[in-house]
């Protein structure tokens, strides 16, 4: 958390060595990409017993976000927006996923102790090419996902200007320090309201 690098600082600026008070590539929300927003590693866990790698935090988020069987997921949402009446209807995961997130793995670093090896985990999950830290300025929703241990880029979301949705099985320093709904949106460890989070704030 208290180190000064590209890969976990806001503003960070490589070239002079000094923190800037703005991100020079932070972008105006009206111009962010809608999308939720992960990248990350297929850390998680410890690797006993062989095989549980699938049910880590972040492989669980990856399959559901790429989920194509046509489950049915339920969306609560105002009708008209901005207004306190609420109403639901069902759409399809594919859909939804889609429309909402853009979610996927960097790289593989526990491939040994997944079932299959790399082959079967890369055929179980996407996986694209890794961004810099800055790149996630233009995205209105940054999520922000444990791996074996804290997200050191919290403290980076926070200082951009989108809005950070978290979820945490850990206990860390700053938890009586900030509050969510007022410094980042919660998400649950089933990750099953993100698709209702993105539909409140998005419409």
């Amino acid at each position: 958390y208290h180190g000064t690098t590209r890969r976990y600082t806001y503003a960070w600026d490589d070239i002079n060595q000094e923190l800037k008070q703005h991100d020079s590539v932070e972008t105006a929300w009206e111009r962010k990409s809608d999308k939720i927003f992960f990248r990350g590693a297929t850390t998680g866990g410890g690797s006993s017993p062989p095989g549980f790698s699938q049910g880590y935090q972040r492989h669980r988020l990856v399959r559901m976000a790429t989920d194509e069987e046509p489950r049915s997921r339920t969306l609560v949402f105002a009708d008209p927006p901005g207004s306190s009446h609420f109403v639901y209807t069902k759409f399809d995961a594919p859909t939804l996923n889609e429309k909402m997130l853009d979610v996927a793995f960097v790289s593989s670093v526990d491939h040994v102790h997944y079932a299959g090896g790399l082959e079967q985990q890369m055929r179980d999950h996407r996986f694209a090419d890794n961004v810099l830290l800055r790149d996630r300025w233009a995205h209105k929703y940054v999520l922000d996902l444990d791996g074996a241990g804290y997200s050191g880029k919290f403290f980076a979301y926070l200082a951009s200007d989108s809005a950070v949705i978290k979820a945490s099985v850990h206990r860390e320093f700053f938890g009586d320090w900030i509050q969510p709904w007022l410094h980042y949106i919660p998400l649950s460890s089933s990750y099953r309201e993100i698709y209702n989070i993105h539909s409140f704030f998005s419409g």
